[in-house]
Parts: C-alpha cells; sequence; structure tokens
C-alpha cells in the first residue's frame, strides 16, 4: 500500500472519500422514489438502505468505513452534505404544502448535519448503546414530528 500512499492518514483519508461517494451513488437513485413518500418513510426508507449498504460483503465495508470515519471525518462530508440537501430541496419540490414551514434552511441544516453526526458516530462504536434501527426511528420520528408541527402552525 506504500507504493500509492504516502502514510495511513492518505489511506484513512482515501477510504472516507471512497465511502461517502459510495453513500452518495446509493442514494441519489432513490431520490425520485424516497419525494413521493411521506416524510417519515422517506427518512426511514433512507436509513433502512444505508444500513443494508454498510452491511453489505460480511460487514467489511463497515470495519472500513469505521476505522477511516474516526480520523477527521468533517473534512469529507461536504458531498454528502449535498446530495442529502438536493433530497430536501426534491422533497419540497414534491410536496408544496411544506414549503410554508418556517426556518427551512435552518431546520434542513441541523437535521441533516445532525443526522449525519448520529449515523457517523453509530457506525464509529463497536458497540452503540442503541440499535440502527432505533436509531432510524428516532431521526424520522424527529423530522416528521418537526414538519408535522409546522404544517399544523401554518393551518390554524
Amino acid at each position: 500500500l506504500y507504493e500509492y500512499f504516502e502514510n495511513k492518514e492518505e489511506i484513512f483519508s482515501v477510504m472516507s472519500d471512497r465511502f461517502i461517494a459510495d453513500t452518495i451513488a446509493m442514494i441519489q437513485p432513490l431520490i425520485p422514489e424516497l419525494v413521493r413518500k411521506p416524510i417519515k418513510d422517506a427518512v426511514l426508507e433512507l436509513l433502512a438502505r444505508f444500513r443494508d449498504f454498510r452491511q453489505a460483503r460480511d460487514e467489511r465495508y463497515l470495519k472500513c468505513a469505521r476505522h477511516a470515519m474516526a480520523l477527521d471525518f468533517e473534512q469529507h462530508v461536504e458531498p454528502l452534505q449535498q446530495t442529502l440537501s438536493e433530497l430536501v430541496t426534491q422533497y419540497l419540490m414534491h410536496h408544496p404544502e411544506t414549503l410554508q414551514i418556517r426556518n427551512i434552511p435552518t431546520m434542513s441544516y441541523i437535521m441533516i448535519n445532525g443526522g449525519i453526526y448520529s449515523v457517523v458516530r453509530h457506525l464509529c462504536d463497536p458497540s452503540p448503546p442503541i440499535s440502527f434501527d432505533e436509531l432510524a426511528e428516532g431521526l424520522a420520528n424527529m423530522v416528521s414530528h418537526y414538519t408535522e408541527r409546522e404544517l399544523a402552525l401554518v393551518r390554524e
């Protein structure tokens, strides 16, 4: 490996870039399907697909991703944030009633980055205190409860 890379940090950096690129490649084809679902179902579906994606190949990919993510992951996450922002934009366009929600950019930023952080932290933990399915359910509830509450306020 050291014929191709200067040091182990460079190896982990390439692994992180690859993990993000593969994650984006998994998400992009799902966007047309996800934007047609209720928000909670869309979040649950996205996270279920991610769970399946990270567990592929006898979890070898997950083991590599854990090491790569533990080292300076922040510098690699921008393309994933952009892809998830595009998913939010397309979701809003398919559900015009959601365009009335206050603070869409702020809440999208918080939910996307909070979701990424939570998933990455879960990935890096060899024995997390909750299952991935519990994490997915919690994130889906957070997004759907906020959306439902805001839409109810708009209707009042």
